[in-house]
C-alpha cells in the first residue's frame, strides 16, 4: 500500500470523523505520534472544546472537536517551523513514521474539510 494512500476502500481505513458511533473518540496529537483515545465527556454545561483546554489540549475546532494537540506537539512543530523551516505537512509525516513507522499510511489523518458559510 503506498504510504499516501487513505480512504475508503483501503484495508484498515475507518474514519472516526464519518461516524455517529464514535462521538466519544478524539485524535490526539503529540510529540510522541498520533493515537485515537476514547473521551469521557462532561456532563456539565462547558463545551468540549473548553474541557480538552482543561485537559492542556488545543482542540482542532470549538464545536464537536474530533481532533486534538498536545501544547507540546505544538512547540516543537514551531521551534522546527521557525529553525529549520520545516512545513506542516512534512512535520505531521514524522509523526505518522514515530507512531507507527511500519504502516505511516495507516496512521489517522484527518480528512474534514472547513466549510465557509459567508452570512
Amino acid at each position: 500500500m503506498d504510504e499516501g494512500e487513505r480512504g475508503p476502500g483501503v484495508a484498515g481505513y475507518h474514519d472516526i470523523f464519518d461516524d455517529p458511533n464514535d462521538e466519544d473518540k478524539i485524535v490526539i496529537v503529540d510529540s510522541a505520534g498520533v493515537f485515537v483515545h476514547r473521551v469521557a465527556w462532561c456532563a456539565c454545561s462547558e463545551d468540549h472544546a473548553m474541557q480538552l483546554f482543561r485537559e492542556a489540549l488545543f482542540p482542532n475546532t470549538f464545536k464537536r472537536p474530533k481532533m486534538a494537540f498536545t501544547f507540546n506537539v505544538l512547540d516543537h512543530f514551531y521551534i522546527d517551523a521557525m529553525e529549520c523551516k520545516t512545513a506542516a505537512m512534512s512535520f505531521y509525516q514524522k509523526l505518522r513514521r514515530l507512531t507507527d513507522n511500519t504502516f505511516p499510511g495507516m496512521v489517522h489523518v484527518s480528512n474534514t474539510v472547513l466549510k465557509f458559510n459567508p452570512p
